[in-house]
C-alpha cells in the first residue's frame, strides 16, 4: 500500500503481482572492503549507472516477453520514482542500490478496456544504417501517431479523453521532472566519481 501512495498508480496493488526493478551493486560494494583493488570507481561511476540501469532493463525485458507469451498484461511504473527515498526506505534498500522502475503483471481484462495501449510503430524507433531526422517526416509520422493514440482514447472512454501521443510527452516533460534524482542517486553511492 505504501508503494501505491508513491507511484499514484491503482496498478501498485490492483494487479497480481509488482515488481520492483533496482540497480543493485550491493555486492559489489561487499567485495570491494576486501579486494585489492578500487572497484568504487567503476560502479560509482556515470558508465556504472549505465551498466546496472541496462542490466535491470534487460532483465524486466525478459520478464515482460515471458509474461505476455503466458497470457499475462504488463505495465511499466517509472512512477515509483516519485519518491525515490521512499520507496528505499519502504524496501530496506541499502546503499549501492536504486529502484529504477516497477512492473505490475496481471491477467488482462477480457474488454477492450483491457487493450493495449498503441506503441510507436516500428518506423518511429527503428532507423537502418543512419538516423531518420527529417523533420517533416517525423512531423508526418507523429501526426499520424497522435491520431491513433486519440482514437485508442477516445473509444476506450466514450470520448471523454481525446489526448494525444504529443500532448502526452508535452505535460510529463514540462511537469515531472523529479529534479532531485541526482541527489538521490548520491545518497545511495553512485555517480560519485
Amino acid at each position: 500500500m505504501q508503494l501505491k501512495e508513491v507511484s499514484g498508480q491503482p496498478y501498485v496493488v490492483e494487479n497480481g503481482y509488482l515488481f520492483v526493478f533496482i540497480m543493485d551493486y550491493y555486492r559489489h560494494a561487499i567485495i570491494n572492503e576486501n579486494a585489492d583493488y578500487d572497484m568504487e570507481t567503476s560502479f560509482e561511476s556515470a558508465e556504472g549507472l549505465l551498466v546496472g540501469t541496462i542490466d535491470a532493463a534487460l532483465a524486466a525485458q525478459n520478464i515482460a516477453a515471458t509474461a505476455e507469451d503466458m497470457g499475462y498484461g504488463i505495465v511499466y511504473l517509472g512512477s515509483l520514482r516519485n519518491d525515490v527515498g521512499r520507496v528505499r526506505k519502504i524496501l530496506d534498500l541499502p546503499e549501492h542500490t536504486f529502484p529504477l522502475f516497477g512492473m505490475a503483471m496481471g491477467v488482462p481484462a477480457d474488454d477492450e478496456n483491457g487493450s493495449a495501449k498503441p506503441r510507436l510503430p516500428l518506423e518511429h524507433v527503428f532507423h537502418q544504417n543512419r538516423y531518420n531526422h527529417d523533420k517533416e517526416s517525423q512531423r508526418h509520422e507523429i501526426e499520424a501517431f497522435d491520431k491513433t493514440v486519440s482514437d485508442y482514447y477516445s473509444a476506450r472512454t466514450n470520448g471523454e479523453r481525446k489526448e494525444t501521443w504529443s500532448q502526452q510527452i508535452a505535460q510529463f516533460m514540462s511537469s515531472k521532472q523529479r529534479l532531485d534524482m541526482l541527489e538521490q542517486l548520491n545518497k545511495a553511492g553512485f555517480i560519485k566519481k
